[in-house]
């Protein structure tokens, strides 16, 4: 299934997200088929990984700082509750990757303080791990704006920095219309579009 002689590969989110997220024996597998070499991704994949992952984490940072939150385990149990799908599996993700070096009390006030730096620290280091781990394939065809925003993280004042990203991730109406997503699916790659959405709806999907 993979040659990896100075192959290229080229990641959908589904397996970027998880050559990152997965569990250490999937990613483990996964490292071994691309060895770590000549692995891209295009700029919407990167979009669609801050917006289902990263974004989630910023969300759940400001849920932690809510003066009416208590305890990390408060947090969690609004987050629970509130969201679903994508919300709640980025939260599901992020426990093993905060908490498998760190031991804190879920009901603790104080263990929620060091809960929120330990928090932004992996933000910041996981965008930062995400830009180096793969290659950008430099051919923005859907002109995806998102994937330019840039996150700074002060960790001295990580709320300022935190916010902003969020605030223009989040404005759809600017970031639309720069997109062409559109018309990459309808125009430029209109049979193949089609072709999957008569699939889908034979099978039920």
């Amino acid at each position: 299934m993979f040659n990896t002689s100075e192959q290229e590969h080229f990641l959908d989110t589904s397996v970027a997200r998880s050559l990152m997220l997965a569990t250490h024996i999937y990613q483990q597998y996964f490292k071994s088929k691309f060895n770590n070499k000549n692995i891209y991704i295009s700029n919407y994949v990167q979009m669609e990984i801050k917006r289902g992952y990263l974004i989630n984490l910023i969300s759940f940072y400001f849920i932690l700082r809510l003066d009416t939150i208590n305890s990390i385990g408060d947090a969690i149990s609004l987050w629970s509750n509130k969201f679903k799908g994508s919300e709640l599996k980025a939260i599901l993700q992020l426990m093993p990757q905060l908490f498998s070096t760190r031991q804190f009390n879920f009901y603790s006030p104080q263990d929620k303080e060091k809960a929120i730096a330990a928090l932004v620290i992996y933000i910041k280091r996981f965008n930062l791990t995400f830009r180096k781990s793969f290659k950008n394939t430099n051919k923005d065809l859907t002109a995806c704006n998102r994937a330019h925003i840039s996150l700074t993280v002060d960790l001295k004042n990580p709320a300022s920095g935190l916010k902003k990203f969020a605030d223009e991730f989040g404005d759809i109406k600017t970031c639309r219309s720069k997109c062409q997503i559109d018309q990459f699916l309808l125009i430029q790659h209109k049979e193949s579009t089609v072709q999957t959405s008569v699939t889908l709806s034979k099978t039920g999907c």
